[in-house]
């Protein structure tokens, strides 16, 4: 299925608009689900995604941000934005991840990732 047709589990128009990866410091200090990617003439395409889990959504995107473990999201951090939604818990946010990664094929995203986080967390 494409990405665009995809159902939502939200309406990220609903949201804060994306924000530069550099303007970390402005997500939430809370859990949740953050996308990063590219924000280009009002359009955002989304590459990688993840969850902030055990810490916040503002800590997490500043470790990708100073020194992401992916090589994409280092490589593009000074063009990179993010967005993201708070969530209700830690396991909501990993079932959101799972469920995002295994659906949207995020291109940075290692394609096995989601299966790892259930693996782990089972």
């Amino acid at each position: 299925m494409l990405k665009q047709n995809y159902p939502r589990l939200w309406d990220w128009a609903q949201e804060r608009p994306p924000l530069p990866l550099s303007q970390f410091i402005a997500a939430p200090m809370k859990i949740g689900f953050y996308e990063i990617g590219f924000f280009t003439n009002g359009v955002f395409e989304a590459k990688y995604a993840g969850r902030a889990k055990g810490v916040t959504l503002q800590q997490r995107l500043g470790q990708h941000f100073r020194h992401s473990h992916n090589d994409k999201v280092r490589r593009h951090r000074g063009s990179a934005y993010f967005r993201c939604k708070v969530l209700a818990s830690e396991e909501l946010a990993a079932y959101v991840e799972a469920v995002s990664i295994a659906a949207l094929e995020y291109d940075w995203n290692r394609r096995n990732e989601w299966g790892q986080h259930w693996i782990l967390e089972s």
